[in-house]
């Protein structure tokens, strides 16, 4: 792991998988960390030098500071890249992260190549969600409660493929490693680019700041995200998106797909 030091103080923990010229980021979701993007590693293009940070509170990353949106891990992002020198990039987001990118890319969209959303929630946030089943989240997490982290996993994520019993483990330490679960859920419900009231915020419509290309991707089987936050997101972003549906993927097509996931990609990128 690499660590790089933010004018906040925060350190930013990433992975460097150096191959090409050209360069991928890629940004995890809720309850993961980068490492979660280990099965899809060995797919990657080879002409791209991908970076996988921990965002703020997650992985091996610090969390000095408390999050209050979604907008604070996107800040976070844009330093990180300036501090790397990175000058044009592919930016992908899995999930939560997908948040993170759609943020980031709608007030900083100069330097963004393409934008790839991976079983993302969608452009209005995550306005609803059951607190109980939070703090029973939260409440795992703090007593490293590895059994029902697992359990988690294999009902919500894994529902084709299973990770092999070494790298679950890795997955579910990982997991156990967040520290801003609460804050996290939070900004996911005040996250808001439409312009429209999502029940939680007022949407500041900036969606419409978006220029990059878009690819967004659906796992028929998955079962946190649903299809219509996929074509809703899609449709703001108007001519600028194009959506795929996987086949026999849930959630993590990284481990139910990744070479036919990565096939698809490829091809966005090429057009």
């Amino acid at each position: 792991m690499l660590n790089i030091k933010l004018s906040n103080n925060e350190i930013i923990s990433y992975r460097k998988i150096e191959n090409g010229s050209k360069v991928m980021i890629m940004i995890h979701g809720n309850i993961c960390s980068g490492l979660h993007f280990k099965p899809i590693i060995p797919y990657l293009p080879k002409d791209y030098t991908v970076y996988i940070p921990d965002l703020r509170g997650f992985g091996q990353s610090s969390y000095i500071k408390k999050i209050n949106e979604i907008g604070d891990l996107s800040k976070d992002l844009h330093e990180f890249i300036k501090k790397l020198k990175i000058e044009s990039f592919v930016l992908l987001g899995w999930s939560a992260g997908g948040c993170v990118c759609l943020d980031y890319a709608s007030n900083y969209p100069e330097n963004i190549d393409a934008l790839i959303l991976i079983e993302s929630v969608g452009y209005k946030g995550c306005p609803v969600y059951d607190p109980v089943q939070v703090m029973t989240i939260s409440n795992a997490i703090n007593s490293k409660d590895t059994n029902f982290m697992e359990e988690l996993w294999d009902k919500a994520i894994y529902v084709n493929k299973k990770p092999d019993e070494k790298d679950n483990k890795e997955y579910i330490e990982a997991s156990l490693n967040q520290r801003n679960l609460i804050e996290i859920y939070r900004a996911l419900s005040t996250f808001n680019i439409s312009n429209e009231n999502n029940g939680c915020s007022n949407g500041n419509n900036n969606i419409k700041n978006i220029k990059a290309p878009v690819l967004l991707t659906w796992g028929e089987n998955d079962c946190i995200v649903n299809k219509d936050e996929i074509d809703e997101t899609a449709k703001a972003l108007n001519s600028k998106s194009e959506v795929i549906v996987l086949k026999d993927s849930g959630h993590s097509p990284f481990l139910d797909c990744p070479e036919y996931l990565m096939s698809k990609i490829e091809s966005f990128l090429a057009n």
